[in-house]
């Protein structure tokens, strides 16, 4: 589960195969709370009063960021490159196609997803074989315009 904020000692993470409504998780002090990102509201779990009000106020101002991170993370991908270069993957137009038909199981995405031959790959068989991986052109992924990570 990514972490896709850190402050005052509170966790934000967001699961990349999770259920809707669109949510985040938050963690503070082994609290944990699920915060529903249209409504700004905890919808499970719970946080002490101080944090919970300060998760709270962070959604609303971050709402509009957390909902592209949720539809984004449902059919892209985020790429970094040693060079500090970030890119989004979107696999949208590539699901339909025969080879990639495996991957509009958002389970097989996230789980099958790596890098394998020096590029974003997802591993199908689970076993590791380079030469049977489904991969995408690494030049055709850093060519793609930089991408700023949407939430600090």
């Amino acid at each position: 589960m990514p972490e896709i904020s850190l402050f005052y000692g509170i966790r934000v993470t967001m699961y990349y195969d999770d259920h809707n409504p669109p949510h985040f998780h938050a963690e503070y002090n082994g609290n944990k709370a699920i915060i529903e990102i249209d409504t700004a509201r905890c919808i499970k779990g719970a946080l002490p009063s101080r944090q919970l009000k300060l998760i709270l106020a962070w959604c609303v101002l971050h709402q509009d960021e957390l909902m592209q991170n949720w539809e984004l993370s449902k059919d892209s991908v985020f790429v970094y490159f040693e060079d500090g270069k970030i890119v989004c993957y979107d696999m949208k137009n590539m699901l339909d196609k025969e080879v990639f038909k495996p991957l509009k199981d958002i389970s097989i995405f996230v789980d099958a997803c790596t890098v394998m031959n020096d590029t974003l790959a997802w591993d199908i068989g689970g076993n590791r074989d380079a030469g049977r991986c489904i991969d995408i052109d690494p030049d055709t992924l850093y060519e793609l315009p930089y991408c700023e990570e949407h939430i600090a």
